[in-house]
């Protein structure tokens, strides 16, 4: 999107100069207009003037024709009289000549004034002809100069419309990458937030890790035979490293698991003897075995577990909210098979009675009705990290 506002601006930016140009070329086009308007006026009045002359010349001209006539006339007349006065006095004949002459001279005159006025029209014919040709050609000019002005003026309201068309669309991309960038903005923030969370949560899993490896939490016998069970063989874990507990059964459990969660399942009677011996000699602490091949798994009967499962506040048996390996059952049933979940303390007391106080009964809240009637119950310190709290973290 950045990329595209920034075409659009430079776009924008081209056509203003294709803008600035039509201006300045329609202000050329105007001033050249101006300028032959001048010039047309001027060669208008110098033909107007021109006409005005021409016509005064031809006003002469028939002036003089019509003189020349006249003196054509008198001459004839007197060429006429000559030939009836031959025996007229030779003064007279010379009278008669010098008149001739006179007429002559008049006639010659006038023939050269009529060239004269001949030449001028011919003159003013042709400057006004040049004039004319001029005129058209001002007149071609300027129809030449309108059309280019026309033209410069559709060119600049097309180029107003593709402006007014380029900041709509500047407008709406300028519009979409503040939005855009609004929401990058937040989407960076909310990224570096969860880089820190997950930092966070990284740094919290490597140091329960580290507990992990260290058996951190367990009593010191189970985490010397953990520690050493690659030594010893045949030791599978403690009871709690074996099973996956749901998230909305954590607390719940971790009641009805209490110390079983850290008996060690070994795979049989001569791994546990081999474990307590290791621990005897090295001083190291007590812890209890679970044999996979002594051990026996415990049941609820068929028609109690129908029972309960009539009654609203019956969760379910512990065992069978927890997964494991198969082969992991018998031990697995044995530490839960008898535990029943309740959603809450009256709906435990219920189910308790129900099953005439032969198995215990948790809630989900951690408060237990115990085989034979008695009850535990009550809040636990805060903040305390137990084992399958964090098997559940470090999962």
């Amino acid at each position: 999107m950045r990329n595209d506002l920034l075409h659009e601006t430079e776009r924008l930016e081209q056509l203003e100069g294709e803008r600035n140009l039509v201006l300045e070329r329609k202000k050329h086009g105007s001033e050249n207009a101006s300028i032959q308007q001048d010039t047309l006026t001027q060669a208008l009045e110098k033909i107007t003037t021109l006409e005005t002359e021409k016509e005064k010349l031809l006003n002469e001209k028939r002036e003089k024709e019509a003189a020349y006539e006249v003196s054509v006339r008198e001459k004839n007349e007197l060429l006429e009289k000559l030939k009836h006065y031959d025996a007229l006095s030779e003064e007279a004949i010379e009278n008669q000549k010098s008149d001739l002459f006179e007429l002559k001279y008049q006639e010659t005159t006038i023939r050269n004034d009529i060239g004269y006025v001949e030449r001028e029209i011919t003159q003013q014919e042709a400057k006004t002809a040049r004039l004319e040709h001029e005129n058209r050609e001002h007149l071609k000019t300027r129809e030449d100069q309108a059309k280019r002005t026309e033209k410069m003026r559709a060119e600049l309201d097309e180029i107003h419309v593709e402006i007014e068309e380029q900041l709509v669309i500047y407008q709406d991309v300028k519009q979409v990458v503040e939005q855009k960038t609004s929401e990058f903005e937040r989407a960076e923030r909310d990224l570096y937030r969860h880089y820190e969370k997950v930092q966070q949560t990284k740094s919290r899993k490597e140091t329960l890790g580290e507990l992990a490896d260290d058996y951190a939490g367990f009593f010191q016998g189970v985490r010397e035979v953990l520690k050493a069970k690659e030594t010893l063989g045949g030791i599978h874990g403690a009871l709690v490293e074996l099973i996956q507990i749901p998230a909305d059964y954590q607390k719940a459990m971790e009641i009805a698991l209490s110390a079983s969660a850290q008996h060690v399942v070994v795979e049989s009677d001569q791994a546990a003897r081999e474990a307590i011996q290791y621990l005897k000699k090295t001083h190291a602490g007590r812890a209890t075995f679970l044999p996979l091949s002594t051990i026996q798994p415990r049941h609820i009967p068929e028609a109690t577990r129908n029972a309960l499962r009539n009654e609203p506040a019956f969760v379910s048996l512990a065992s069978e909210v927890v997964s494991y390996d198969e082969k992991f059952a018998p031990v697995i049933l044995n530490a839960l098979g008898t535990t029943i979940l309740a959603k809450d303390l009256r709906g435990a007391s219920r189910l308790a009675k129900l099953v005439n106080y032969r198995f215990r009964v948790v809630t989900l809240d951690g408060d237990v009705v115990n085989a034979g009637g008695s009850m535990t119950g009550g809040a636990t310190k805060q903040g305390k990290s137990s084992i399958i709290s964090r098997k559940k973290r470090t999962g």
